[in-house]
């Protein structure tokens, strides 16, 4: 059975690597996302996709990645990896 994956910020970068693992046939299902664009998102908040999700990728702005990370840190869930996949810009 395959583990549950969750995105926080589903943007470009993250519907990239989610389209092209249903494009390469990699079964992941069921993925979730949260963005705080509400259309792009599957769960209300962080918490919410803590609580479905074991392996969560981080692909906000560098900006915004310590606070993310700190923010699932305080959240129960299921969450055993946590992968962030920001990069750093001028």
């Amino acid at each position: 059975m395959n583990e549950a994956v969750g995105f926080i910020g589903f943007g470009e970068a993250a519907s990239a690597i989610a389209n092209g693992w249903k494009d390469g046939h990699i079964s992941i299902a069921p993925v979730h996302s949260f963005d705080v664009i509400a259309s792009q998102s599957t769960s209300a908040s962080i918490e919410e996709l803590a609580s479905k999700t074991t392996t969560v990728f981080s692909t906000v702005t560098a900006q915004s990645a310590e606070s993310v990370a700190q923010e699932l840190a305080k959240t129960p869930g299921r969450v055993r990896q946590f992968f962030d996949l920001n990069s750093v810009s001028p």
